[in-house]
């Protein structure tokens, strides 16, 4: 990806003149899904931090108010009702023009086992 096409050129997104930068080659929203029991592990000090890994990556990009095209997309608060099964993410300024917020709401199911995951999502 050429810098130069990117909203506000290459300065304002951090490359500082050059073709590559700090962000990765592609701009996505996504969800990151952990095993619980493996965040657990490591805040009582029997998994180091790096070794959990997400069980499912859900790209929320076509899911957003905001064009894709346009980099602005930002992810706010996240929270999960599990008595009705309602994942909420807030996108940030997801009504532009009026800088307000939009709350995405999906109602989830929890899977009983990893092979219940579609075989693209499986780590």
């Amino acid at each position: 990806m050429q810098c130069k096409t990117l909203p506000g050129g290459c300065e304002a997104n951090g490359y500082g003149g050059a073709d590559r930068g700090y962000f990765a080659e592609s701009f996505r929203t996504v969800a990151l899904f952990y095993d619980p029991a493996d965040l657990a592990r490591v805040a009582a000090g029997t998994m180091v931090t790096h070794a959990p890994q997400p069980y499912l990556v859900w790209d929320l990009t076509p899911f957003m108010a905001q064009p894709a095209d346009t980099y602005e997309i930002e992810t706010g608060g996240v929270a999960y009702d599990a008595r009705l099964g309602h994942l909420f993410i807030t996108e940030r300024y997801g009504f532009a023009s009026e800088w307000r917020p939009v709350v995405h709401v999906w109602r989830v199911a929890p899977f009983a086992d990893r092979a219940d995951l579609p075989l693209a999502a499986r780590p």
